[in-house]
């Protein structure tokens, strides 16, 4: 997808299952998880699957938008970005 999209992978991507294990521990179904550095936003992956609501904050743009294509386009919520 990010190779058609003409968009570079994140260089530092977290295992999935990393990130399911800090948000079980965590949080519990219903909160909210706030990844203040979203990267290719496994984070937020992991949290829909988890059933948590989750904002994730990251400066570079294409790794925004290359996350965005692991996710339904109508779901998501562009506010604030530049």
């Amino acid at each position: 997808l990010l190779k058609a999209a003409n968009l570079p992978p994140h260089p530092a991507r977290m295992p999935i299952a990393l990130a399911k294990f800090w948000i079980n521990f965590l949080t519990r179904p219903g909160d909210e998880v706030r990844d203040f550095f979203g990267g290719s936003l496994t984070t937020g992956v992991a949290c829909e699957e988890l059933g948590r609501n989750w904002v994730c904050i990251e400066r570079a743009m294409d790794y925004i938008l290359g996350g965005a294509l692991r996710f339904d386009q109508a779901r998501l919520n562009f506010e604030g970005v530049r």
